[in-house]
């Protein structure tokens, strides 16, 4: 069952141009203000900016940081780094999935991600807005 929730402010980075812009496009027509980049280093200036309630953010990014690095470099500051963090991955093993947790991701979902999964990461990042004291 669905929640109802309020509109997220939520950053995506992936380096996947289509799945990047398609994942933009559901998340605006499901109501929530949505940014998207398609570098480490962009998600993150995106992220200092934007301050989002939820980060999706694709584990294999090229260049020198992957998502690994994005969700600890993250993580250590205060401003942002109380956000829902999603790792988004083909990669979707046990083994996969702890090194997300030990990276500072929240949640794992595998690519491609069903309307499922991605309504089930919007009601946890809310949750967990609640649960923060951050809701509006």
């Amino acid at each position: 069952m669905k929640m109802k929730t309020k509109a997220l402010k939520i950053v995506v980075i992936d380096d996947n141009l289509h799945l990047l812009s398609s994942l933009e496009k559901l998340l605006k027509t499901l109501g929530h203000t949505v940014f998207g980049a398609t570098t480490a280093e962009a998600g993150m200036q995106l992220v200092q900016q934007c301050r989002p309630s939820l980060l999706i953010c694709d584990i294999a990014l090229q260049g020198a940081i992957n998502g690994y690095g994005v969700a600890r470099m993250l993580r250590m500051n205060t401003a942002v780094g109380g956000a829902f963090f999603v790792a988004m991955s083909g990669n979707s093993t046990q083994e996969d999935r702890e090194k997300s947790v030990q990276a500072g991701f929240d949640r794992h979902v595998a690519k491609p991600a069903s309307l499922a999964d991605i309504n089930g990461v919007i009601d946890a990042a809310w949750i967990h807005q609640l649960r923060s004291g951050h809701a509006a």
